[in-house]
């Protein structure tokens, strides 16, 4: 997070005016925002494999709420 607590660092440019102001956002998009931020890829072929197999998807999930809607990860092929 930047130094101001509800600005969260979502983006390359370092600018506040280029951060996700949380208190702009709805609950569950300031959920889901947080849980990116632990977003990160399990392979170093992340850039050909499915997106489904290349990041740490559960991960993300188990930092969600238990009510969040679409919490459930399909089962894997």
């Amino acid at each position: 997070m930047a130094g101001n607590s509800e600005l969260l660092v979502s983006s390359p440019y370092s600018g506040e005016e280029h951060h996700l102001d949380l208190s702009s956002v709805d609950e569950r998009s300031r959920q889901l925002a947080l849980a990116l931020q632990n977003l990160h890829p399990t392979t170093n072929n992340y850039p050909s494999d499915p997106y489904s197999t290349s990041f740490n998807w559960q991960q993300i999930v188990d930092h969600l709420p238990a009510d969040f809607e679409g919490t459930s990860l399909p089962p894997s092929r």
